[in-house]
């Protein structure tokens, strides 16, 4: 809006109603996200000092992916898996001994509350938030679109355990290239990847009403790519996400 407003053809009244419409998003996304303050304050883990409180920046992304005001379903449940999705990789990072951890690993696999009794007191809490956060979101999935996705963010939770290499990292290892060599080399795949994906959102598809689901995965793409462009925007939120924050959720466009 602010550079359409620059535009010496721009439209007065077209500009009114833009900013109209997005004032009223914003309401919504402010809705959703008290919503998700008060189920996170519930929840209680926001309490523990080691796990990284990052609710609104998970609420950002899933805006992001997400944008529409009919998909404010979708915000909720992709903000609470995130949210869950970071409580365990911080316990598996910077908390738990290796000890502790295999024995979490376990109950992770088998999910089962049976014995939990035997995991530490704030490790048994984690797992106990991820248990019923998972079984609620698959619950509410089930109850509004009719198939069950428990089973498949289950093992993304078993997929994304602690830290993961990092592809700068894995090419430095595979090809004794430098570090500087090895950026330009990720810099140039993620340039392919980003041409690969954008010609995939013409083709043709054998289903209809898809256009959600691809638009989702793309704008995944590139909310990820916003984020970690200049560093962790996620894990150590930087200026550009705290300005993302602020013009999102927080300042409305000006009305004249």
């Amino acid at each position: 809006m602010d550079i359409y407003e620059e535009d010496p053809n721009m439209n007065r009244t077209l500009l009114e109603m833009a900013r109209l419409d997005f004032n009223v998003l914003q309401s919504t996304y402010q809705k959703e996200v008290s919503e998700l303050a008060r189920w996170w304050l519930e929840l209680g883990v926001n309490k523990m000092g080691f796990s990284r409180d990052r609710l609104v920046e998970h609420f950002l992304w899933s805006c992001f992916m997400v944008p529409e005001p009919e998909y404010g379903f979708c915000r909720v449940m992709l903000t609470k898996i995130t949210c869950m999705i970071t409580l365990i990789d911080d316990v598996y990072d910077v908390f738990g001994t290796l000890e502790e951890l295999e024995l979490l690993t376990d109950f992770v696999e088998r999910w089962d509350i049976a014995d939990i009794d035997k995991l530490p007191q704030t490790i048994r809490i984690s797992f106990l938030a991820l248990f019923n956060t998972t079984n609620e979101v698959g619950f509410e999935i089930l109850k509004e679109q009719g198939f069950n996705v428990t089973p498949y963010i289950r093992k993304l939770d078993e997929l994304l355990r602690g830290d993961n290499p990092k592809a700068i990292e894995c090419y430095m290892n595979e090809s004794g290239a430098s570090r500087e060599t090895a950026v330009e080399h990720v810099k140039d795949v993620i340039w392919e990847t980003w041409k690969m994906m954008n010609e995939q959102v013409f083709v043709d598809r054998p289903f209809p009403g898809m256009e959600a689901l691809i638009g989702g995965c793309l704008n995944l793409a590139r909310v990820s790519h916003s984020f970690y462009k200049y560093g962790d925007g996620h894990g150590v939120p930087d200026r550009a996400t705290k300005d993302n924050i602020m013009s999102v959720l927080i300042q409305p466009a000006p009305m004249n």
